[in-house]
């Protein structure tokens, strides 16, 4: 079973994915200046059910392609440590801290398309109404 975080929380919780030196494929991440970073994701959950990640979990890449549309994939990188820490203090912007330590483990993965909102919202109202909605 899934550990859940406390979902009655007002603050988000922030996730931290990150590799250590040692790693294969850590060098081939650079930051915004162009050194090397062990930092590989970063986000802020504001979900109700927040869930911890679990090990095995892999993390996603996105990317836009020439036709200006986004494809994403899971990338190489596999989580194999999680750890979780309280956010200490009144003026944190968050409530919890969870660091995931991440292992290179290269796979084969296919570019897929992500839907655009409007198609999502298009889909649904499909759905909800039973009629199918014309792109104008």
């Amino acid at each position: 079973m899934t550990p859940k975080i406390n979902s009655l929380k007002s603050k988000p919780t922030l996730k931290i994915y990150r590799t250590d030196g040692a790693q294969t494929g850590w060098e081939k991440r650079l930051d915004a200046i162009g050194s090397g970073t062990y930092l590989l994701h970063e986000e802020m959950d504001y979900s109700k059910n927040r869930t911890l990640p679990k090990i095995g979990d892999r993390l996603g890449e996105s990317k836009r392609f020439a036709d200006g549309e986004i494809y994403h994939r899971q990338s190489d990188w596999l989580v194999a440590k999680v750890q979780s820490y309280p956010a200490v203090g009144e003026d944190c912007d968050w409530d919890e801290i969870i660091l995931c330590y991440c292992q290179f483990e290269p796979i084969e993965s296919k570019w897929e398309r992500v839907a655009t909102l409007e198609e999502i919202v298009a889909e649904q109202v499909a759905k909800d109404t039973g009629l199918e909605v014309v792109k104008g």
